[in-house]
């Protein structure tokens, strides 16, 4: 099997995290190490000229070329936060025409110990997408005990077993992630992930959203996803749910994000979870256009994954027959999905829209009277009933007659999103009239 890695980082503070203390976690000999001398790999990095200078001179990176081909590949610094989705879309896309595996590496994530040999192991037994659960530590108080204990003589590699390392992430939990507990009194008002702490021994995780480390994605990737980070990108990549292997224990792969403590700024009040506040959530929608949950992520709650930092005790079984009852009970919810909970939505966006600005009301009205634009807003409105075969006949509509001019291309965008979250076959309906009509995305070619 041919493998495809690629990291995207830019600007010092996420350049020196990556040199410092991510790739050295890499270069461990149950990581990358165990690649060395298979001709099946290349790791791409996909940067600014300015940032690409300081890697290459990095011994770091000189070690990773030595265990495989690597590439550096230049983008213009100007606004590179949004562009980092466009290098992972020109990164898939590579790996579709090269037939290989794709797996993406964050720049702040740092990894136990024999993931990557895992990853091996786990393709080779016919898996072609592999998802875990991570969560953040605080960068500040994390990093300096970790260096101080696990780096090499050398100061390339950092090998650290997945228990200890669990045991350090354990005492250096970012206030954020404090906040997914069940119990928490100031309990995060996205709940898209539950924790709960089984005492002196780790953390049992629900989650709603995985994240692709490995993916085998096999059609070009035309028109951007809403997400690739959670299910919205896998569930078009891998259609088939049998083909996904879930990471439900630490001891096979863990990694944890660094993240500077006073980030995100904002304060969280008082707020208790409850099943009533976490189905709501998970039954409604970040926009008209895009659900919080679709049929990968319900499946994906139903997984408990352990993050132990020692034997799995009887203490785990207690956490997991609580949290069952708690999962089971929001899933139950679920199956009743408000029709109202959408009208409610799709209502507020257009409310908004309207009261936004100006600008705004000019193009809300001029989306209305243009005869054209109709079966868009059919389309709209009747996602927020669930009628999704009518919505796709809309759309359909709505590609043939639209001019490329008046081709609203970000609200196409997260409409394919939303159905491609309910069934694929929706979605591929509609990128097929795209392709017909010449109106799919194509990332830029620029290096």
């Amino acid at each position: 099997m041919n493998y495809e890695f690629a990291t995207v980082v830019w600007g010092d503070a996420f350049t020196s995290l990556y040199l410092k203390v991510s790739l050295p976690t890499l270069l461990s000999p149950g990581n990358l190490g165990s690649f060395r001398g298979k001709r099946n790999s290349v790791y791409r990095i996909y940067t600014t000229p300015q940032d690409a200078k300081r890697i290459k001179e990095s011994p770091a990176f000189l070690k990773l070329s030595e265990i495989m081909p690597t590439e550096l590949i230049f983008m213009q610094a100007d606004d590179f936060k949004h562009q980092s989705f466009e290098c992972y879309l020109r990164a898939i896309n590579k790996a579709i025409d090269d037939d290989a595996s794709f797996v993406l590496l964050h720049p702040d994530g740092v990894w136990g110990d024999g993931a990557f040999a895992n990853l091996q192991k786990i393709a080779t037994t016919g898996k072609k997408a592999v998802m875990f659960a991570t969560f953040r530590v605080a960068k500040e108080t994390f990093v300096p005990p970790l260096l101080k204990r696990f780096l090499s003589e050398d100061g390339l590699v950092l090998s650290v077993p997945p228990r200890e390392l669990v045991k350090l992430a354990l005492r250096h939990l970012h206030w954020e992630t404090g906040s997914h507990f069940w119990n928490s009194s100031h309990f995060f008002e996205l709940p898209s992930i539950l924790h709960w702490n089984v005492k002196n021994e780790g953390m049992l995780l629900r989650y709603f959203r995985l994240n692709p480390l490995m993916s085998t994605p096999t059609k070009r990737f035309e028109m951007p996803l809403a997400s690739l980070d959670s299910s919205d990108y896998i569930i078009f990549a891998n259609p088939k749910f049998d083909d996904l292997h879930i990471v439900q224990d630490s001891d096979e792969i863990v990694v944890f994000d660094m993240c500077d403590s006073k980030y995100p700024n904002i304060q969280i009040p008082r707020n208790r979870a409850n099943v009533f506040k976490v189905a709501y959530w998970a039954a409604g929608r970040d926009s008209p256009f895009y659900p919080n949950t679709n049929l990968y992520s319900r499946r994906f709650f139903k997984y408990k994954i352990r993050i132990h930092s020692g034997d799995i005790s009887p203490r785990w079984k207690e956490v997991e027959k609580s949290s069952d009852r708690i999962v089971n009970s929001i899933l139950f919810l679920l199956r009743f999905t408000p029709v109202w909970y959408n009208i409610k939505i799709t209502w507020e966006y257009i409310i908004g829209l309207a009261k936004s600005n100006r600008t705004s009301v000019k193009k809300l009205v001029a989306l209305i009277i243009h005869p054209k634009n109709w079966p868009l807003l059919i389309a709209t409105f009747l996602l927020a009933f669930n009628r999704y075969p009518q919505v796709v006949f809309w759309l359909n509509k709505y590609v043939e007659h639209c001019d490329e001019k008046h081709f609203d291309r970000e609200k196409v965008q997260y409409l394919i999103s939303s159905l491609g979250a309910v069934d694929n076959r929706y979605a591929e309906q509609i990128l097929d009239k795209l392709r017909e009509k010449g109106y799919l995305y194509s990332a830029p070619t620029k290096k």
